[in-house]
């Protein structure tokens, strides 16, 4: 059966989850759905060492967890801080549960109603197990998956939990009455930010989705656009993280810094919104990262008309009026006691009468001085003294002369 990883022009494992992500949105759009922010292209202008050279970046996602690139940072932020938490209780053993739901896969038109099921279920069994057997969760992920057998979804959680050892039998027999297929293994987790990593970033995996029908993946993105808990958090976790977002909220210090910064930003931002080349507007300064190297970059978003040149130091350069050509006079060498380099300029002595013809001299590109020997100057002074005395038997005579 072909897949649609037969349609690429590259390997599908040499990808990189910005690819992948635009490669589902672009089917998204083409099924009838809006997966993009904006109608509008963006683009990077490289500063530093790479300064004018343009990255296209195309039209923005929507910021969602349905594509990993946009849910970076809170997946960083849970990461970091379970990282902190673990370090802060050494020496208890944290369990790597998992189980799916009971009895039956999800259908791809009830794929919402299973999901809301299958989390009422978990809210019911935890809440017992919390009560009578010590057991208390620091984080539970959603995993959805779906099957080409049988045409639905597989739902599976996967818990980070502690329970006691006197009652750890007895709430996995419970769990294996009441769930599926689940794997609930008695020895702790030696890597927990490995578990932590795959629970984040497996919520929904691009490069399987992006061989999923059209059905499925509509099914999968209407399930984004629900407010479906795939992520939580619960027990001393969830406390440590509302302790970390109220005191943020309450502290006037922090209050207070923020906006001064918001007002400072405000007072001193350019005015110039708007590129004068394209009518594209400068949205921030960012950092990007290419080749392992971080580059600071100007991130634009286009207007309504196209750019008119490649890159931005051409367009900057192109876009200035041209020079105006100014034809070269008819001049003479004005030589004097202490003028022995270039002829001195004066326009306003040019003799009008140009009957007599003098030798024209174009301007020259610039060369760089070199260190003439001891007979090159005396050719050339003869040669300068020679000039001299001639215009001034020609002047003796009354003819015209054009100083310059």
């Amino acid at each position: 059966m072909p897949t649609y990883f037969d349609e690429l022009p590259i390997d599908p494992a040499q990808l990189s989850q910005h690819q992948l992500a635009r490669i589902i949105a672009a089917r998204l759009e083409n099924l009838g759905h809006r997966p993009f922010a904006s109608d509008k292209t963006r683009y990077a202008v490289l500063l530093e060492d790479r300064r004018g050279e343009i990255i296209e970046l195309g039209r923005p996602l929507r910021g969602m967890r349905f594509f990993p690139t946009k849910a970076l940072k809170r997946n960083i932020q849970i990461l970091e801080e379970m990282k902190r938490f673990v370090r802060q209780h050494p020496g208890e053993d944290w369990l790597y549960w998992t189980f799916c739901t009971p009895n039956r896969k999800a259908g791809l038109k009830t794929l919402v109603q299973d999901v809301q099921e299958f989390n009422r279920l978990i809210n019911i069994e935890f809440s017992q197990l919390r009560k009578h057997y010590l057991f208390e969760i620091a984080l539970i992920t959603i995993h959805i998956k779906y099957d080409d057998l049988s045409e639905k979804f597989d739902l599976h959680a996967h818990v980070l939990c502690q329970c006691d050892l006197h009652h750890r039998e007895e709430a996995r027999r419970r769990l294996m009455q009441r769930f599926s297929r689940a794997d609930l293994p008695d020895t702790p987790v030696r890597n927990m930010a490995a578990a932590v990593t795959y629970m984040l970033w497996g919520v929904y995996r691009l490069r399987e989705m992006i061989d999923w029908p059209a059905e499925a993946l509509a099914a999968a993105w209407c399930l984004s656009q629900r407010r479906s808990q795939l992520v939580r958090t619960g027990g001393r976790f969830r406390a440590r993280l509302g302790r970390k977002r109220k005191a943020a909220e309450l502290d006037d210090a922090r209050k207070d810094k923020i906006e001064r910064r918001r007002k400072n930003r405000c007072d001193t931002r350019d005015p110039r919104r708007r590129l004068n080349l394209t009518g594209d507007a400068v949205l921030t300064r960012t950092q990007i990262r290419i080749g392992g190297k971080k580059v600071s970059a100007l991130l634009v978003e286009r207007g309504g008309t196209p750019p008119r040149y490649p890159t931005a130091t051409c367009a900057t350069a192109q876009d200035r009026p041209p020079a105006p050509i100014i034809p070269p006079a008819v001049i003479a060498p004005n030589f004097s006691g202490h003028s022995r380099g270039k002829p001195k300029v004066h326009k306003e002595n040019v003799h009008k009468d140009r009957s007599t013809t003098f030798r024209r001299i174009t301007p020259r590109p610039h060369k760089k001085k070199t260190k003439l020997s001891t007979e090159m100057r005396q050719k050339r002074a003869h040669t300068f003294r020679w000039r001299a005395q001639h215009i001034r038997a020609i002047d003796r005579r009354g003819g015209p002369i054009v100083t310059v």
